[in-house]
């Protein structure tokens, strides 16, 4: 429970059936979904256990009328439902956001008293189950829905803000990831207001947050709201950044592996620029971190950050008028970089990209490598697994998936 809650132990215990792994391995299991490194995940988990014995129905209503619910008792007071809580991947995503990626237990009691030490061993040995080796996977582009597999946000020919949700384990989908529109704004206007877009989680709760770069120079964040109020995703602005006007193209994705979306930006003047994300949730973008001076002018035609070499940073794709693609794998702990994550080209081919009008790179198909989707002139919105490891370092060839009718589509994340 966190702190301000009286209570030291949650209430209601619902007893695991006969057979059942141990508590401890949920909480390790979900944990690590929701991206704790290994050693802050010992730590989680033993809160865990220390909090709620690893029950997922585990709840109690505090003296002061809060409710601490799930497997880390988050308190109501946090902006999370009770359905949302009461979900083992939710929970573990709200704890993931609110102690910063594992960084900051205080808030929660049984971690401030020292009651989670008892719980240390048992953790531990649940991480150890999970298997050798901790495998890096960037989570934050894309994931509209929060269950692990890119979804795609799209300004429609009506200027709608749309959403389709990815629906590739579906069996009637046949394999597809996407099938039928899931979310729609009531108004529109969008085609008017957004010059640049993408999706990424910058606020550390597992669920993608909408970066709009207006046409009226701002930058405006828009916090996931899926599982708070009416369910809408995008509602309203959270934070709004002024004096973006100097800015053409946006993207964003975890380039410095923290768990949190940084800000990849271009310039008119033809800089490349990334904002570390703060981890503050509610201003999650402050000062630049880096700055490429010169290359991105305006033959670039759209910019797009995912994880295409599938070891847990977000790289930078690019395409330009004259009809190449390339690719700036993150290199940040090199050591000839200098902590700059895009310093060289990695790959780049020409085939016919200068059609191509926007594009947007996440993982839709759950292997841990960020797909790429592009919307072309033609009216086509094309999908290209990657294929970065069979095929020899080339992540991207043909077209795995073709939809028609994407005619006057001006956005895609």
């Amino acid at each position: 429970m966190l702190v301000g809650v009286l209570a030291l132990v949650a209430g209601v215990l619902v007893p695991l059936p006969a057979g059942a792994a141990v508590p401890e391995d949920l909480c390790a299991s979900v944990g690590n979904n929701a991206g704790f490194p290994r050693q802050s995940l010992v730590t989680a988990v033993a809160v865990a256990l220390a909090e709620s014995g690893c029950r997922p129905d585990a709840s109690h209503v505090n003296s002061n009328g809060t409710t601490d619910r799930g497997l880390w008792q988050i308190n109501s007071i946090h902006p999370y439902s009770a359905e949302c809580l009461f979900d083992p991947q939710c929970n573990a995503n709200a704890a993931f956001a609110i102690s910063g990626g594992g960084a900051n237990w205080n808030p929660w009691t049984t971690y401030k008293s020292g009651a989670y030490l008892s719980y240390l061993q048992r953790a531990q040995d649940a991480v150890n189950r999970l298997g050798a080796g901790e495998r890096p996977v960037d989570r934050t582009e894309g994931d509209v829905t929060g269950d692990a597999f890119g979804d795609l946000t799209a300004v429609d020919a009506q200027g709608h803000l749309v959403v389709y949700a990815n629906g590739i384990k579906v069996p009637a989908n046949q394999g597809k990831p996407f099938a039928g529109l899931t979310w729609r704004t009531a108004g529109d206007g969008w085609d008017a207001t957004v010059r640049s877009m993408t999706t990424a989680d910058v606020t550390g709760d597992g669920f993608a947050d909408l970066l709009v770069l207006t046409t009226t120079g701002t930058l405006d964040v828009y916090a996931n709201a899926s599982k708070i109020g009416d369910h809408s995703y995008f509602p309203s602005v959270s934070k709004s950044y002024p004096y973006w006007g100097g800015y053409t193209h946006i993207a964003a994705g975890d380039v410095n592996h923290d768990g949190f979306a940084d800000l990849v930006a271009t310039t008119s003047t033809g800089h490349l620029q990334v904002y570390a994300n703060t981890r503050n949730a509610a201003a999650p973008f402050g000062n630049l971190t880096w700055d490429y001076t010169s290359g991105w002018g305006t033959d670039v035609r759209d910019v797009a950050v995912g994880d295409v070499t599938g070891d847990g940073y977000g790289d930078l794709l690019a395409i330009r008028d004259n009809g190449y693609i390339s690719l700036f794998a993150n290199g940040i702990k090199l050591a000839g970089n200098q902590g700059y994550p895009f310093k060289f080209l990695t790959w780049s081919a020409k085939a016919g990209w200068d059609h191509v009008l926007d594009i947007s790179a996440s993982d839709l198909t759950g292997d841990g490598f960020a797909d790429l989707m592009a919307v072309t002139d033609g009216g086509d919105l094309q999908v290209y697994a990657n294929g970065i490891k069979a095929w020899n370092g080339t992540p991207y060839k043909g077209a795995g998936w073709v939809y028609g009718s994407w005619n006057d589509v001006s956005h895609i994340a």
